[in-house]
């Protein structure tokens, strides 16, 4: 199967895999699993076991981190 080529130049644009052929990119973008989040949908918490990289191809995050007191910045 070949990636699509969306999201091989979607990786190209990252500092991360500047060094990658397009070969290689193609590898990676095979095994991507894209998500679609609503707006206001927590991805993941602070604690949580991270197992993979996370890319947002389009629109934008907001992270927000809790004090002890609850209050978030």
């Amino acid at each position: 199967m070949t990636a699509p080529t969306n999201l091989v130049a979607t990786l190209r644009r990252l500092p991360l895999f500047n060094d990658l052929s397009d070969e290689e990119l193609s590898i990676i973008a095979e095994r991507v699993t894209l998500r679609r989040y609503d707006s206001g949908a927590i991805v993941f918490s602070e604690g949580d076991v991270c197992a993979e990289l996370l890319i947002v191809k389009e629109g934008s995050v907001k992270i927000l981190k809790t004090a002890a007191n609850g209050r978030r910045s």
